[in-house]
């Protein structure tokens, strides 16, 4: 048939169906995931976790409201993360953790950035579950989605394929499961290897990267929600996403290799893939059923040697610490460094004093407080006032029914992780409903101007 095109002479006419990656210019994508990014993060003591949105091929996209990752300040007319939340902030650098677990993440369609009754597009919602907060966080811009590669956005065919945004268009039931860790260093001497020091977390000599991944329905999820927006008689909240399709796997188990260099690895278990009764469930079993993974290998046959055999020199050797010779060293800072388009200060913060409050990062946060319909990323779409009514009603509604523990994500472990409670908020007097908080700085140094929250 083409796919994904069925006219004959499009550039798209049947890329998908040829080898190779003819496709790519099409490619767009939604994720996110727990990790350490050394170029782009700011001192941690610990992994954060991350949204990352790509679309025209990794020439745009977005990750927090205001900011990408490695403290860009996105301009007005290319933000697509708009805050929904008035419990949870999106911190620019990532989400902390005060506990680890497993933590519950979804991108599921809802009718919350409808701008009109008959406003049909899809709007992606990131959705949380954690110990001490659980509930939508922020959804994604379809106008976003619909940007094309700047190089061949000339094209009729960039025009007339869909995208995420696009009416009825459905993301795949699954994906890949990722922890990100760039820029980790090895060294060699007297043919022995030594590596940072690292372990995961084990129950019973099994660490669980991930479960429970399952797929939703428009009658799981936008529907039910719809009901609650347009102030019709609504079904029980509980029943947002309230039933599901577990997704599919193969069981099966491969050696967990680490790859120390180009062409030499290290086995440090074995990776699982078990299906259970709640669905699938990926996981590690380290060769060290405590979790802890051995720092040095011979490199004659890659096997791991105790500390007692290696060289003083090796044994000596530091690694580097984020911050020292490479890694972010520059706050995110949208007050210093506004935003082109002057989304940030027009219309503006309803409360123009900034809120500071320090993670267990730890890092420095500070944001202001908009009305919903007035926050930076979606001045871009320049909304009508009937727009905007229509918008700031319905997130008051939607805000008149969230707590900050509405376990829209069902049947999660018993165990999950802790959000960092500094980026956890509660509405000021006044503004309990309609209102959002908008990260404007996160740095290693308080910023000036601060108002406690």
């Amino acid at each position: 048939n083409g796919w994904p095109s069925a006219s004959k002479g499009d550039q798209a006419f049947g890329c998908c169906q040829k080898d190779g990656d003819r496709c790519g210019w099409l490619f767009q994508v939604v994720e996110g995931g727990p990790g350490y990014w050394a170029p782009t993060m700011l001192p941690s003591k610990s992994m954060k976790w991350r949204l990352w949105v790509n679309t025209a091929c990794y020439s745009n996209g977005g990750q927090t409201p205001l900011f990408d990752y490695g403290n860009k300040v996105r301009p007005c007319s290319d933000m697509g993360v708009i805050q929904v939340s008035n419990r949870m902030l999106l911190a620019p650098d990532g989400i902390s953790f005060s506990r680890e677990g497993l933590v519950g993440v979804g991108f599921v369609g809802t009718p919350v950035g409808k701008t009109s009754a008959s406003d049909g597009r899809n709007f992606w919602t990131f959705v949380v579950d954690a110990t001490n907060f659980a509930g939508p966080v922020a959804y994604l811009l379809p106008e976003m989605f619909a940007e094309r590669v700047p190089a061949l956005e000339h094209l009729e065919v960039q025009r007339r394929l869909k995208d995420f945004g696009s009416p009825g268009m459905k993301m795949s039931n699954g994906g890949g499961f990722a922890f990100e860790w760039n820029t980790v260093f090895a060294y060699k001497q007297s043919g022995i290897f030594k590596i940072p020091k690292m372990a995961v977390p084990t129950v019973g000599g099994i660490s669980t990267f991930a479960m429970g991944g399952r797929g939703y329905e428009s009658e799981d999820v936008y529907d039910p929600l719809e009901a609650i927006l347009a102030d019709r008689p609504p079904p029980s909240l509980s029943s947002v996403m309230g039933k599901s399709k577990p997704f599919d796997c193969t069981a099966g188990e491969t050696e967990a290799l680490y790859k120390i260099t180009n062409t030499e690895s290290v086995s440090l278990g074995k990776f699982k893939t078990e299906k259970g009764p709640n669905g699938c469930v990926w996981s590690m079993a380290p060769t060290d059923k405590s979790g802890s993974w051995p720092q040095y290998f011979r490199a004659s046959d890659m096997r791991a040697v105790a500390e007692s055999e290696v060289p003083a020199g090796l044994r000596e050797q530091k690694f580097p610490t984020q911050g020292t010779t490479w890694g972010l060293r520059e706050a995110y800072d949208a007050q210093s460094k506004k935003p082109q388009g002057g989304c940030l200060d027009s219309p503006g913060p309803a409360d123009p004093r900034m809120y500071c409050v320090l993670t267990s990062a730890p890092t420095w946060i500070g944001y202001k407080w908009y009305r919903f319909v007035d926050q930076p990323g979606l001045q871009r779409l320049r909304l009508t006032s009937s727009q905007k009514t229509f918008m700031q009603d319905r997130v008051e509604r939607l805000h008149r029914t969230l707590s900050g523990k509405d376990r829209w994500i069902k049947d999660g472990p018993s165990e999950l992780a802790e959000v960092s409670a500094a980026q956890l908020v509660v509405p000021p007097r006044g503004k309990e409903y309609g209102y959002v908080p908008i990260v404007v700085y996160e740095g290693t140094a308080r910023p000036g101007a601060c108002s406690q929250r």
